[in-house]
């Protein structure tokens, strides 16, 4: 969007976040249109961490327990359901 990269808080940015898409940064170019960059590898680092998140949350879920009503309720919702 036309950041200034030598600005304080962009390159505060970028020195954070270099870590996350250090492993992304060779899979794609940089595409720069009329000035603009647009960085396809924080996009992938991004879209993978988010894959990431969600399956260590199911992970978590996994091995959440369930008491016999929680479990009653939810038979008797996908009973309805079907």
């Amino acid at each position: 969007m036309g950041a200034n990269p030598n600005a304080g808080f962009t390159d505060f940015i970028y020195s954070v976040t270099h870590v996350f898409v250090a492993p992304f940064v060779n899979v794609f170019r940089v595409t720069y249109v009329e000035g603009n960059v647009l960085e396809w590898t924080s996009i992938l680092a991004m879209i993978v961490y988010y894959l990431l998140a969600l399956a260590i949350i199911r992970l978590f879920l996994m091995g959440k327990s369930v008491s016999t009503p929680e479990a009653a309720v939810k038979l008797d919702q996908e009973e309805n359901n079907s």
